[in-house]
């Protein structure tokens, strides 16, 4: 909220309110590219069974 509030300066109260709006859209894009990014590979599906030769 602080931030908001130092942006009157810079923003017109419509471009604030639309900030507003648009910043929880955004960190949720960002918090799910994050997940997507550091999920977990999937395991090779031969495991440390028999050997091929």
């Amino acid at each position: 909220m602080k931030f908001f509030k130092s942006t009157s300066d810079i923003l017109d109260p419509a471009q604030q309110i639309m900030f507003l709006s648009f910043e929880p859209y955004m960190k949720d894009q960002a918090k799910d590219g994050m997940k997507e990014r550091y999920r977990k590979k999937p395991e090779p599906r031969m495991g440390k069974g028999k050997r091929r030769r």
